[in-house]
């Protein structure tokens, strides 16, 4: 499985790409949101999304409203607070 995570936390990438490899996951971390437009444009095998809100000050939205509109398939779609805020 194949998750993008749009977070510019490297803790959470660390955290996700742990747990990820149990089950033999891939974790693919960017921190742009240009450079996120245009990895789902040429990357048509990812299984799911783990955003923050923003990255920086654009919204992670853009990128998930696009995979759904483009994806016949049944994508998991999460958006999250950050996991690694102590709280």
């Amino acid at each position: 499985m194949k998750i993008l995570l749009l977070d510019e936390d490297t803790a959470t990438y660390q955290v996700l790409r742990e747990v990820a490899q149990l089950s033999g996951s891939e974790i693919i971390q960017i921190t742009d949101i240009e450079k996120a437009k245009e990895f789902v444009k040429s990357n048509t095998d990812i299984d799911g999304i783990v955003a923050e809100q923003k990255i920086g000050e654009k919204p992670t939205w853009e990128i998930i409203q696009y995979m759904k509109m483009k994806r016949s398939q049944r994508d998991t779609f999460y958006h999250t607070d950050s996991i690694t805020d102590k709280r």
